[in-house]
């Protein structure tokens, strides 16, 4: 049964992950992604590393960084350790709502919350310090609720209906 309030909406999530294993200089992980239609649209963007080895994966990326790029090349969100973020309790309630597995506390993944208008966008997962290793890009496209102010920097997001 899914949780209260959430049975009108799912959750269109995109994850990839590639070879050879993401690291530094010409060695990252690069996904790309689009927003159509226009307004902007709130997404969960992650780099996953660390958290994998939970799930049998062997040879994570320990240190990933995850960097965000608009169309012109502009670096438009970064995060080094989601923990770290302004926001981590909205980043984990969000993660939770989307159906995304939780991050540890204080784990090196990354994780973001951001607002993009429609456009094509560029996600970059990297080693911190030359680490290398498995790592998992996910973006998860959220909204926020009607009932609560779009200001309420502790609001919950639920994931927006894409029939």
């Amino acid at each position: 049964m899914p949780a209260p309030g959430l049975a009108q909406y799912q959750h269109l999530r995109f994850s990839w992950d590639g070879q050879p294993a993401p690291g530094t200089g010409g060695n990252i992980l690069i996904p790309g992604f689009v927003i159509s239609g226009s307004g902007a649209e709130q997404l969960l963007v992650r780099g996953d590393g660390p958290s994998l080895a939970a799930f049998g994966v062997s040879g994570v990326l320990a240190a990933p960084s995850l960097k965000v790029f608009d169309n012109t090349g502009s670096s438009i969100a970064s995060n080094t350790g989601w923990g770290t973020a302004s926001n981590p309790a909205q980043i984990a309630a969000t993660a939770a709502l989307v159906g995304a597995f939780a991050l540890p506390s204080g784990s090196a993944d990354c994780a973001q919350i951001v607002s993009l208008p429609a456009g094509a966008y560029t996600m970059q997962i990297s080693g911190t310090g030359e680490t290398t290793g498995v790592a998992l890009a996910e973006v998860y496209e959220v909204e926020v609720p009607q009932a609560q102010p779009a200001n309420d920097p502790e609001r919950p997001v639920a994931v927006r209906l894409s029939r």
